[in-house]
């Protein structure tokens, strides 16, 4: 494991960089939320590209839409933003398009894939061939809630001892989401992306960076500070000498809350007569799967 602070951000920061730079081609977008993730892309793509277009789309005032225009502003990219409003309509419209491009029912996969679907669907319509995402960074550096669950202890058994086997815990629950994401992630996200003739590229899961990630001493990707957990710790270290400061520490909640899509589609399951969104989307793969 690598565990000095400075190694690890030149490291990281070089590898992403060349990841960002060899998945670049003529007509590239970004999906754009705002969040460290796409910020962090935007601004290692844009001495390469300096008019991409950044889509963002989400229920109108979402956290996503507010984020990403904040975002845009901040990294003086408010003019390459483009952002989709999306309705109960839409979803509707667009749910067996998704179901029939993941082959799956499963409420996760439908969730991150509508937003997806739309977002490329957009991307499409002004010529994009490519668009470029944040995958991967959240399972790779630590990004989601659930990860502080693993270096928690009660207060009477703090000690180095226990820190340490959670933080072994932590590495190895990264390694085998990582794992998960490749194997069936990704597929997710490339099929909902070519149903809209985009070619999605992944700098995050680059191998050189999978590589590197996964070596990263897992107490530089979650760190206390008083009584709070920053997750994403280092690569918000390596991404404060890139874009503002506040960009590179604000947390996002994941796409499926920020962009309004869960909410939404389970006001459209019950609308339809279904006791929950899962019976709902059971009830729809029937018809394409």
């Amino acid at each position: 494991m690598i565990s000095d602070e400075g190694t690890v951000v030149k490291l990281l920061g070089d590898a992403l960089q060349k990841a960002v730079a060899e998945r670049l081609a003529p007509k590239t977008g970004l999906a754009f939320s705002g969040g460290v993730d796409s910020s962090l892309i935007s601004a290692m793509a844009r001495s390469d590209i300096s008019d991409m277009n950044l889509y963002s789309v989400g229920f109108e005032g979402s956290h996503d839409l507010r984020h990403a225009q904040y975002a845009a502003e901040l990294l003086e990219l408010d003019g390459n933003l483009h952002t989709k409003i999306i309705t109960q309509k839409e979803i509707e419209e667009h749910i067996l398009d998704v179901i029939r491009s993941v082959k799956s029912s499963d409420l996760m996969a439908i969730e991150i894939g509508l937003p997806l679907f739309i977002t490329a669907r957009e991307a499409h319509k002004d010529g994009m061939k490519v668009m470029l995402s944040g995958q991967g960074a959240d399972e790779l550096f630590a990004g989601y809630q659930r990860y502080i669950r693993s270096v928690e202890f009660p207060k009477e058994i703090q000690l180095r001892h226990f820190f340490k086997m959670a933080h072994l815990h932590l590495a190895d629950e990264i390694e085998k989401d990582v794992k998960n994401l490749v194997e069936i992630g990704v597929k997710r996200d490339h099929a909902v992306a070519s149903a809209n003739s985009i070619e999605l590229r992944t700098p995050y899961l680059d191998r050189n960076v999978i590589e590197i990630g996964l070596q990263i001493a897992p107490e530089l990707k979650i760190r206390k500070k008083d009584r709070t957990y920053m997750r994403k710790y280092i690569l918000r270290r390596v991404a404060e000498n890139i874009i503002p400061h506040e960009l590179a520490w604000m947390e996002k909640k994941a796409m499926q809350y920020g962009t309004g899509v869960h909410r939404e589609l389970g006001k459209l399951a019950i609308s339809r007569g279904f006791e929950s969104t899962k019976c709902y989307l059971t009830s729809l793969a029937q018809e394409v799967i």
